[in-house]
């Protein structure tokens, strides 16, 4: 061990053994050279002179060895790979000599276990979120009205909203034999929120216009509705 630790003193390389990453350094032959206090700790002392893949419970060289490029050409390089239940990143960097040779490669392993766990629940989360807008918008898309006749006025449209969920609106529908309802609708905002109004005033209304009432009855019952749900100030539609 000392030998190894003097060849890298020599290289004037200084590890911090205060630092919470795997430090270790491997030459030409995947031999590992120096390892740090905390790699030593969690891994065992006896890992200096091994070859690297052995000190990782592997029987053969990676397959992609980034410390392999760097030794070759220099290369910074970094990967993230697995050990145990953990996930780390790692990178390599050139060990030169006074020479200006290449003589080894520092890595620095740093655990991302829970940045990695914590990015595959936003993942997931943002999945179920986009799986639930979709719902959504097709939802809202199928409450659109039949295109055709209504008591001889032909409705045609082309329904196109600015962002997956809207708060544009419109409807036409049947108050009784003789009147055919239409309106169109704007509530404040996009998303969620606008989607979930543009369905309340949809079915609001058809419920309230039926039969031979008049559209100022329509508008105060309609109101009333809207106003019994309590919402914030901010969230209204016209």
């Amino acid at each position: 061990m000392d030998k190894y630790e003097n060849y890298i003193n020599s290289n004037q390389l200084s590890v911090v053994d205060g630092m919470i990453d795997w430090v270790r350094v491997v030459d030409k032959n995947n031999v590992v050279l120096y390892a740090n206090k905390k790699m030593q700790e969690d891994l065992g002392d006896e890992i200096i002179g091994k070859k690297c893949y052995d000190v990782l419970c592997r029987s053969k060289k990676c397959e992609y060895c980034i410390s392999s490029i760097t030794l070759e050409d220099g290369s910074i390089m970094r990967k993230q790979s697995n050990f145990g239940n953990k996930t780390y990143m790692i990178v390599s960097s050139p060990l030169i000599s006074d020479s200006g040779e290449i003589e080894g490669s520092v890595e620095v392993f740093r655990d991302i276990t829970n940045e990695v766990l914590l990015a595959e629940k936003i993942n997931e989360k943002n999945k179920k979120m986009s799986d639930d807008i979709t719902f959504a918008k097709n939802m809202q898309n199928r409450m659109l009205p039949p295109k055709g006749m209504y008591d001889g006025l032909n409705i045609d449209y082309l329904y196109e909203s600015s962002d997956a969920l809207s708060g544009d609106f419109f409807d036409v529908f049947e108050i009784d034999e003789n009147k055919t309802g239409v309106y169109i609708c704007d509530v404040v905002g996009h998303g969620v929120t606008a989607s979930l109004l543009t369905i309340f005033v949809r079915q609001s209304l058809r419920t309230i216009a039926k039969g031979d009432i008049k559209i100022n009855t329509i508008m105060k019952e309609l109101h009333k509705t809207f106003l019994a749900l309590n919402l914030d100030y901010d969230k209204y539609f016209s």
